[in-house]
């Protein structure tokens, strides 16, 4: 969060992906985050728990239809359509 104030960014934003270790395996959804004005680091850092424990659930919700869809487009770009 504090990188994207520190860039003058205007969104962040929370992931979760299908895997057990920080930032590794596929995207399974994204929810955007709109850093305002007078956001600082502190207060960015404590909205994503709650983004993220909302994707979490609304992720484990649509489980299957959310890894049928990854497995159909990594379907397409294996074979470069």
């Amino acid at each position: 969060m504090a990188h994207a104030i520190l860039a003058g960014d205007a969104e962040t934003g929370v992931t979760s992906a299908d895997g057990w270790q920080l930032d590794h395996g596929p995207i399974l959804a994204t929810r955007p985050m709109k850093i305002g004005v007078h956001d600082d680091a502190a207060g960015l850092t404590q909205a994503p728990g709650r983004s993220r424990a909302q994707l979490l659930v609304e992720t484990l919700e649509r489980i299957e239809e959310i890894k049928q869809w990854n497995r159909c487009t990594l379907r397409r770009q294996s074979r470069g359509d």
